[in-house]
């Protein structure tokens, strides 16, 4: 998972990696050289080495970086790098340690290789593992962000999780970061108030899904996971668009409901009202999936944007739109439409415009 960026195998990365298998022993590089993909570990040292079969061809009298001969004699091999050069010599020594087969194998493969059509394929076995693991490809995971229309999301829509399935609901906890269990359980978040109406066996199954939500989300931006900086943003904003979603939907089906009257409506307490949405959230949580929750969130956002710029189009906020887009605007209200069309690819952030000096920016939620 993480040596690779998109599509591409990050070389540094795998070094890092590398080096600290090397510092396990020989014997553990062969074994999980073993392990891996043929086609990963060629594209990663087509671009470390050159090989020279001895048999065919003669090795150039100058190398590039330094010769290895190998410990079977059959191959000269090139050694690129001059800043962990001596990695690579232990990685080569360490194949041939294991077996002989797999380091004339790996040789061999680096020989004959085609290019950027066996990282091609190294990508498709690496997207299909990670799949395996709950970790959806990148352009895959982008779709989640192809809105809904909210009218079409509804409690009872058959779309929820499936409460019964006993892969989904083992007793085994969800594993989250505990970083993101306190982003979750939020009180501000409407999603975590939504989520107490819950028993706990029910919370675990809806925190499984939301898992792989929060995982599509970070593959959708290719977030390095090592980087808690990168990845913050993205599970607020990903839990801010499931709220904003939830709560539609809810407020929808409390709606369309028509239980109470305008005028017993009008008696009822606030309260009260609050505490009808967040119980019929919760009851949406187990009948309506939560990307499509998350979809009707994210739906919201971007109609919002291009209203925005809609606005700005059409004169109603502005008579100078290259100058300044809201120049018609009060102070506040100005602020928060320049904050919204900074926006350029998806709404990830809201704004906190209190005072005027503040032009904070915050995730949606």
């Amino acid at each position: 998972m993480d040596c690779w960026r998109k599509d591409h195998i990050v070389s540094s990365r795998v070094v890092s990696w590398l080096e600290a298998l090397l510092d396990l022993g020989g014997s553990k590089v062969g074994q999980v050289f073993e392990e891996l993909d043929h086609e990963f570990i060629v594209s990663f040292l087509r671009h470390e080495i050159r090989v020279y079969d001895l048999s065919v061809t003669e090795p150039p009298e100058e190398p590039e970086g330094h010769f290895y001969g190998t410990p079977d004699g059959f191959y000269v091999v090139d050694v690129l790098s001059s800043s962990h050069g001596s990695t690579i010599d232990r990685l080569i020594l360490a194949l041939y340690e294991r077996s002989m087969v797999l380091g004339r194998r790996v040789m061999m493969g680096v020989s004959w290789d085609v290019g950027p059509e066996t990282e091609e394929a190294a990508y498709r076995f690496h997207a299909a593992r990670m799949s395996d693991l709950g970790f959806v490809e990148q352009y895959e995971a982008l779709s989640m962000y192809q809105p809904l229309d909210p009218r079409l999301v509804r409690i009872g829509d058959g779309s929820g999780p499936d409460f019964l399935d006993p892969l989904v609901t083992a007793k085994t906890r969800a594993f989250l970061p505990q970083e993101w269990v306190e982003t979750i359980h939020t009180e501000r978040l409407f999603f975590s108030q939504a989520l107490k109406q819950l028993s706990p066996s029910e919370q675990n199954v809806v925190l499984r899904h939301l898992l792989y939500l929060l995982n599509c989300a970070l593959s959708a931006e290719a977030i390095d996971l090592s980087e808690a900086s990168e990845v913050r943003p993205i599970i607020e904003s990903t839990l801010g668009h499931l709220s904003m979603g939830l709560e539609y939907v809810a407020r929808a089906a409390i709606a369309s409901s028509a239980v109470i009257s305008q005028e017993e409506g009008a008696a009822v307490s606030l309260q009260k009202q609050s505490s009808a949405l967040v119980e019929k959230a919760g009851e949406t949580l187990c009948q309506v999936s939560l990307r499509r929750l998350f979809q009707v969130g994210y739906g919201l956002t971007s109609h919002l944007c291009r209203l925005g710029r809609m606005l700005v189009l059409h004169g109603v906020t502005t008579l100078i739109p290259k100058e300044d887009p809201a120049s018609l605007l009060e102070p506040a209200l100005s602020r928060a439409l320049r904050l919204l069309l900074r926006i350029k690819r998806r709404p990830m952030i809201a704004i906190e415009a209190k005072t005027q000096a503040d032009d904070n920016e915050r995730p949606f939620r």
